[in-house]
């Protein structure tokens, strides 16, 4: 799979999650367990297809480093904050009108990824 390919399949992931999400009446913390077992899916990187295409851990400990989205906006396991990949905040979001905000938050960061990666910007 193209990078393209790979940044456009995580965009439609990540908008079916949060279309899922939407219709909930609950104010329950998010888990990744409720949302698979109804869509087969969750914001975990098994479910994404720029984690399916660049993850790799090395005996450093190195992840991700190829990821367009990696590379533009830190690594997803962002623990320190340090950087503005938005994943993090989706997975410690504490209710799930929380989670759709910090998703949508994400999705615009893979969208970016789209636009500049199409336009040549972004190798």
């Amino acid at each position: 799979m193209d990078k393209i390919t790979a940044i456009k399949k995580s965009i439609e992931h990540w908008d079916r999650m949060i279309e899922w999400a939407k219709n909930l009446t609950t104010s329950s913390i998010p888990e990744m367990a409720e949302m698979e077992a109804s869509i087969k899916e969750c914001w975990h990187g098994f479910h994404c297809k720029l984690c399916n295409k660049y993850y790799k851990k090395d005996n450093e400990g190195h992840q991700c480093d190829s990821c367009p989205l990696s590379t533009k906006y830190g690594p997803c396991d962002n623990k320190d904050n340090a950087y503005p990949n938005n994943w993090r905040k989706v997975n410690l979001a504490l209710g799930w009108s929380k989670w759709i905000i910090e998703a949508n938050k994400f999705r615009e960061q893979l969208k970016s990824l789209l636009e500049e990666t199409e336009s040549g910007g972004i190798k």
